[in-house]
């Protein structure tokens, strides 16, 4: 084979594989979404099935929010997810764990503390970019995103906060963790669009 047959080769190739690529659907062209992640990818290691440690209060701001953390874990006030208190509760996040929301002040905000149920350890929020594990400050409250979202046999937690493209559409930046080894591990983030005002 000349050198000019190998160049007329590489070129029909390299028409080829442009023509396939073109002739791709859109989507995947155009960056179509990710495969998101899913709870049932992350199952909880353990199931805790016991009476609950009540929370160990090592922090200023764990002390501040003992009412609030107490309450959660004695009586399922609180209870991300929960829609009927059970006596005694059960651990809502990660089959061992309490992720007790309550307000931060203000109709913008709010606040999540994990609370471990077989020692008490309290834990503070993911680490968004907002949250602050001194205050507990999980996750602006956004209209038209879900928020957090969680499951008791899932070791998966999504934060929502609430943005704009640069065309101006309203989105919601979801940020998934994997609880793992008693801390947050960002799994992804991703854009979905916010549903309307």
């Amino acid at each position: 084979m000349s050198a000019h047959d190998s160049v007329t080769a590489a070129c029909r190739v390299a028409f080829f594989l442009a023509l396939a690529v073109t002739s791709l659907p859109l989507s995947v062209v155009g960056g179509a979404q990710p495969a998101l992640p899913r709870f049932e990818d992350y199952p909880a290691i353990e199931m805790f099935d016991g009476v609950a440690k009540p929370p160990v209060l090592r922090l200023p701001a764990e002390r501040l929010y003992r009412t609030r953390l107490g309450r959660g874990v004695a009586n399922g006030e609180g209870l991300l997810g929960v829609h009927e208190a059970k006596s005694p509760p059960r651990p809502n996040f990660a089959g061992a764990y309490f992720a007790i929301t309550w307000g931060c002040g203000s109709d913008a905000c709010a606040a999540l503390a994990v609370v471990d149920a077989t020692t008490g350890r309290v834990f503070g929020p993911p680490p968004d970019g907002n949250a602050s594990a001194s205050n507990f400050v999980a996750t602006p409250i956004t209209t038209g995103c879900p928020g957090i979202e969680l499951r008791p046999n899932s070791r998966m937690i999504i934060v929502d906060q609430r943005g704009h493209t640069d065309t101006g559409q309203a989105v919601c930046r979801r940020s998934y963790y994997e609880w793992r080894d008693q801390r947050y591990s960002l799994i992804g983030k991703f854009e979905a669009a916010a549903r309307p005002d």
